[in-house]
């Protein structure tokens, strides 16, 4: 008799159970499955499961896949959409770009010396009739330029080795002599602790060929 009681209250439990429609709501799917025979197994304690035999139950496995992977239209699995679906998923991996690292997809180096970094200083080339070089000013980088900025292929070149460690932090022509280039260097605005120190100003009287520091800024440091 005792045997007999479990499928009594399983035939109960399926008695009752509402189907799911599948043009009901989402809260009510939800509601389905929380209300489903295979949500409504007792739930045991902690000390319940430690004192338990430790045997494989295929059956609650099954079940909890049941629940997972049936189709709300038809309230159970359909298996046999499962092959179209894995060839779809195949031809969406063979698709795919190559795996990082792998032969179609080398790694390439972005570093030391060819990522750029803060940039806090841009001027276009007053002397340039294309309009397309550029000088810039990196934190702790030095003085750049590029002559063409339009290429894409074009590198830049950097001024001396003295400017790879100044914050240049501004860059500025005269306008009634464009050959008179003024830098600026150190953050200022209030980083005096968080900021890079400079050095003062540098000036420049030949369009950037050659410069010369401005012993009076000195102590401008930030």
């Amino acid at each position: 008799m005792k045997r007999l009681l479990p499928f009594t209250l399983l035939l109960i439990l399926f008695g009752d159970y509402k189907e799911f429609n599948p043009n009901d709501s989402r809260e009510e799917y939800t509601r389905f499955l929380e209300q489903h025979p295979f949500n409504q197994r007792e739930r045991l304690t902690p000390e319940q499961l430690t004192k338990m035999d430790k045997k494989d139950r295929p059956d609650l496995a099954w079940e909890q896949n049941f629940l997972q992977t049936l189709d709300p239209a038809s309230g159970e699995p359909a298996t046999e959409r499962l092959l179209p679906v894995y060839e779809q998923i195949k031809q969406f991996k063979n698709n795919m770009l190559p795996v990082p690292g792998a032969a179609g997809a080398p790694w390439a180096e972005r570093g030391p010396d060819n990522v750029a970094g803060r940039i806090r200083a841009l001027m276009f080339d007053p002397n340039d009739p294309s309009g397309n070089k550029v000088w810039a000013g990196g934190v702790t980088g030095g003085l750049w330029y590029n002559n063409d900025i339009t290429n894409p292929n074009s590198s830049w070149t950097a001024v001396n080795d003295f400017w790879d460690n100044i914050a240049v932090t501004a860059i500025a022509y005269d306008p009634t002599n464009t050959n008179v280039f003024y830098v600026g260097t150190g953050e200022g605005w209030g980083q005096s602790y968080s900021g890079a120190r400079g050095g003062g100003i540098w000036k420049t009287t030949d369009g950037g060929v050659s410069w010369n520091h401005l012993a009076a800024t000195s102590s401008f440091y930030f």
